[in-house]
């Protein structure tokens, strides 16, 4: 994964409505960031991400990139981890995570 965990000082609760918007927006992000090759080219597009991800009504408070970019990379821990015990099992159901449907098609936009 071409992302790294940032330290952050500011830390605020993340709610349903704030990840939802993070992951709907950082999707694009990642695809956006996969398709460009200059470092540089990539690194503004972090201003913009974030912008509009503090500009939404639906969150809860705002982020700086260092945080939303942490969010995302716990997310796609989760989102990991439960594939690969769903593909471990084959046939075990999965516990509820509100955020599954949503990061699967993220994920698939992003392949």
């Amino acid at each position: 994964m071409p992302f790294q965990k940032y330290t952050t000082v500011n830390f605020v609760i993340w709610d349903s409505a704030s990840t939802n918007v993070l992951i709907e927006l950082f999707s694009d992000y990642v695809v956006n960031v996969g398709v460009i090759r200059s470092p540089q080219t990539k690194l503004n597009l972090n201003k913009p991400t974030k912008d509009a991800f503090n500009a939404s009504d639906a969150i809860n408070g705002r982020r700086d990139f260092a945080e939303t970019n942490n969010k995302w990379i716990s997310l796609c821990d989760t989102f990991r981890t439960r594939r690969d015990n769903a593909n471990s099992t084959g046939s075990a159901p999965l516990q509820h995570w509100e955020f599954h449907d949503l990061k699967e098609q993220a994920t698939s936009r992003m392949q």
